[in-house]
């Protein structure tokens, strides 16, 4: 089978086979399967049928489970999909990765645009960012205040976070991420910022633990060893 990149994709979702039925939520989407967030394991290879709701439309398809893992998720591979569900699909793939395209890089990020009375950093080996949902929060270094947002990409150097409420330019912050039954933590400053949508927050100071859960999280979410 083709790869297929897979992109950061928050949807609900219905999953389900002849003797069971759950309702969940999609979180990364490719052409050819998807990830949901599930409660219980599913057998690899099993048959189930997919719906997949987002703004008001439904996408529906056979699939087969490739992976599960308990209590956290599974992945599957769409099998039979109508024209009309995949023209859907097709839709919601073009509008994930022109958003994709749309977010800055935090590794190719220069300081010469960062406004006067900011901070400067030095630009980090470029690294590769990665699709990756998970729960974040940043602190406020000077005052306590803290922001809930929900990390899309990653990155060695760094993360893109969806939160309305954003910070700005040069704020400091200490940012928590939480994943897989684990806790990332750093400091870190917001590098550039999309008002009340979405920052980028470049890592400065990393725990050798918290390095070694980011370089774990990178590599399974790459699909397997890489080149961090």
């Amino acid at each position: 089978m083709e790869r297929s990149a897979r992109f950061p994709f928050l949807a609900a979702a219905e999953v389900s086979s002849d003797d069971w039925v759950e309702f969940t939520r999609v979180t990364e989407l490719s052409r050819y399967g998807c990830y949901l967030e599930t409660a219980k394991h599913r057998t690899p290879g099993a048959r189930v049928t997919i719906k997949i709701v987002n703004k008001g439309r439904t996408f529906e398809a056979t699939a087969t489970v490739l992976y599960s893992r308990p209590t956290m998720g599974m992945g599957i591979a769409f099998r039979e999909v109508k024209p009309i569900f995949q023209s859907i699909l097709e839709e919601w793939i073009q509008q994930s990765l022109s958003q994709q395209n749309q977010r800055p890089s935090i590794d190719n990020w220069k300081s010469s645009s960062i406004p006067s009375g900011a901070f400067m950093i030095q630009k980090p080996r470029r690294s590769p960012r990665i699709p990756f949902i998970a729960v974040a929060e940043a602190a406020y270094k000077d005052s306590g205040g803290r922001v809930s947002c929900q990390v899309t990409t990653l990155s060695l150097h760094g993360c893109y976070v969806e939160t309305p409420s954003t910070l700005l330019i040069g704020r400091e912050v200490s940012i928590k991420i939480f994943a897989e039954s684990e806790c990332f933590v750093a400091t870190a400053k917001v590098v550039y910022e999309l008002p009340n949508a979405a920052m980028g927050v470049a890592f400065e100071e990393v725990p050798l633990k918290s390095q070694a859960i980011l370089r774990q999280w990178l590599q399974k979410a790459s699909g397997g060893p890489e080149r961090l």
